[in-house]
């Protein structure tokens, strides 16, 4: 009986020393693995709300003066923002999500502006704001997260490239206003 129980705990003892090592190997992995799909979704969200906002400029451009068009953008994330000015990236259109440390901001959208990860792109028939429309962004300070509207009209009667405005004012509780003037 006695040589049983010894080989039994033997047997608990070489599995539990198994489980201790699997243990910690498997955990850091899974948190490196759990920060990266974060990581991944952050920077997935920031580039299909971008594309969107930038695919529905160029055909509001496109179809002249007095066009409109409503987009809807989802967001997971409770501080970000658009901006047409360009502060992070000279881009024509920026989105930009402010974190709360550097150490936290996924290596492809980091700036060189403190605890801000930032996409931009440049949008056909639309010029960079050259500085005259400085305050031409909308920021989400806490209460980003849900899904909002983008309205884009096109008020630029010159036939000439314009430049985006966006409005500091939501619309109706849910919407950003933005605008394209001449330049």
């Amino acid at each position: 009986m006695n040589r049983r129980a010894q080989i039994t705990l033997e047997f608990i003892v070489i599995i539990g020393i198994f489980m201790i090592i699997f243990t910690g190997v498997t955990l850091p992995m899974a948190f490196k693995v759990s920060s990266a799909s974060r990581d991944n979704a952050i920077v997935l969200e920031m580039k299909s709300n971008l594309n969107n906002i930038a695919s529905a400029v160029e055909v509001v451009g496109a179809q002249g003066y007095g066009s409109t068009r409503t987009v809807e953008i989802t967001s997971d994330m409770n501080n970000w923002g658009i901006s047409a000015y360009p502060d992070y990236l000279n881009r024509t259109l920026v989105y930009y999500v402010n974190f709360s440390s550097n150490s936290g901001i996924p290596t492809e959208i980091k700036t060189d502006v403190t605890d801000i990860g930032a996409l931009g792109t440049y949008i056909e028939g639309v010029e960079e704001n050259n500085g005259t429309l400085a305050n031409s962004f909308y920021y989400f300070n806490g209460n980003g997260n849900g899904t909002w509207k983008v309205r884009i009209e096109n008020q630029n009667s010159r036939y000439t490239r314009g430049v985006i405005r966006i409005g500091n004012t939501l619309i109706d509780g849910d919407t950003i206003n933005m605008t394209i003037l001449p330049q």
